[in-house]
């Protein structure tokens, strides 16, 4: 942003998530601006202001901020299996940062464990599923910022 006057100047009323620097000079001056980015469900709006220190000059500089959540998507939902054992199938993680699996049922096999950015996850069977019932369970992955993905895992019974 550009700062034309021949007054001192300050910024003021920024808010903690947009940088300025440098906030005071003298004169003519060029002064950055850097954004975080907004990971909340709804955009932001508002203003700072620029003011001459002698009171002469104070201008407004309005922003608007669209909304752009973290994303951890786990595409399907779930995974179906036959009763037997090393069936393999997967998943896709879709996020923008690191991730990890977090917990998993002790019949299979997950990889990869941890990972950066969208990936693919590959299930296994460890073992026969030998009750008529469907077993069921959940891999849950978690990412940086905590958000929380799941996968329904089934698999089916041998005499079903």
């Amino acid at each position: 942003m550009n700062i034309s006057t021949e007054d001192e100047w300050r910024i003021y009323g920024v808010p903690s998530f947009i940088s300025v620097s440098p906030l005071t000079g003298k004169g003519d001056s060029y002064v950055y601006i850097a954004v975080d980015r907004n990971r909340e469900k709804y955009g932001r709006v508002g203003a700072f202001s620029v003011e001459g220190i002698r009171g002469k000059t104070n201008r407004t500089v309005s922003y608007t901020q669209e909304s752009n959540p973290h994303i951890l998507k786990v595409t399907p939902e779930s995974l179906t299996f036959s009763y037997e054992q090393s069936q393999r199938d997967s998943a896709f993680i879709v996020t923008d940062g690191a991730w990890r699996v977090e917990q998993y049922p002790e019949f299979l096999e997950v990889t990869p464990m941890i990972g950066v950015g969208n990936s693919k996850l590959y299930v296994t069977t460890l073992t026969e599923n030998k009750d008529s019932a469907i077993r069921t369970g959940m891999i849950m992955i978690v990412d940086e910022n905590s958000s929380i993905g799941t996968l329904n895992i089934f698999q089916r019974g041998k005499s079903e």
